[in-house]
């Protein structure tokens, strides 16, 4: 009897756990679907100098895009959502330009032109990080690195901030946690601590900028009402009437660049000889 027990508990936790691996990786893939190209569309949406570059880490390389403007006070390190490659968002660097920033756009492995391997929050956290030190050989001291990302992209920025330092951080559209994206007690249980930006917010480096669409499907808006009000190190929301999940610079132009220029500003406010070159 007792044999029949130990048994019939060793079946229903593998059941349990197994249905938790598909409820996993099936919410995982909603929120990464790479698109994998042969060669680099041509201009991409913008006409801009970008220099392609391969990115090393460890027996992989990442694909990225880099723009260096003489002068430039800040660069920008960019981590997409997830979605497509980083080749859909030349708008965004068409902006950073018009600012004054460099821009260092990379591709996680498996996407675009980055090579192949397993999608897992500690892989794509690591592509950032190496990224993050790419720049770090191009003579780009950490203070002068701004952080920028997309849905959970922001997560793997944070991360990085949390672990190398930076100028600040800027989230588009974050996603606060992957569990607050389902619905379900256990599926929520299975999920707790997946691309959880709660992890590392209070870690990294402000100031803090939230620009969030108001009408954009799936991405509950109270957790990072939340996450912002208990933020010690003082974080910024700005609201977007956005009802799709566009680009903000391609839905609210003018906006986005007064919030981006925002941000610029405080940074030199907080440590005024960052803006000097």
């Amino acid at each position: 009897m007792v044999r029949i027990i130990t048994w019939g508990f060793i079946f229903l936790s593998a059941v349990v756990f197994g249905a938790g691996l598909v409820t996993l990786t099936t919410t995982f893939e909603k929120f990464v679907h790479p698109v994998k190209l042969e060669r680099v569309p041509e201009n991409f949406g913008i006409d801009i100098p970008m220099e392609q570059v391969k990115i090393n880490c460890r027996k992989l390389k990442l694909d990225g895009q880099y723009l260096k403007l003489n002068g430039s006070r800040f660069v920008v390190l960019f981590a997409h959502s997830g979605w497509g490659n980083l080749y859909d968002h030349g708008p965004l660097y068409a902006g950073f330009k018009d600012l004054g920033l460099s821009v260092l756009a990379f591709d996680y492995q498996g996407f675009g032109l980055s090579d192949d391997g397993e999608l897992t929050e500690e892989n794509l956290t690591e592509n950032a990080m190496y990224a993050f030190h790419w720049l770090k050989t191009m003579k780009w001291e950490p203070s002068r690195i701004i952080l920028y990302g997309q849905g959970f992209g922001a997560t793997i920025l944070a991360d990085v901030g949390k672990q190398r330092n930076g100028a600040g951080w800027i989230a588009e559209n974050a996603i606060s946690s992957i569990s607050d994206l389902v619905e379900g007690r256990f599926r929520k249980i299975v999920l707790e601590g997946q691309f959880d930006l709660n992890r590392f917010i209070d870690e990294t480096p402000s100031p803090h900028y939230f620009l969030q669409g108001s009408g954009v499907s799936g991405f509950p808006l109270d957790p990072i009402r939340e996450m912002v009000k208990r933020d010690s190190s003082g974080s910024r929301l700005l609201m977007f009437e956005s009802e799709d999940e566009r680009s903000l610079i391609e839905s609210h132009p003018v906006k986005w660049r007064e919030a981006v220029e925002g941000f610029l500003g405080e940074l030199e406010s907080r440590e005024p000889h960052l803006g000097e070159n």
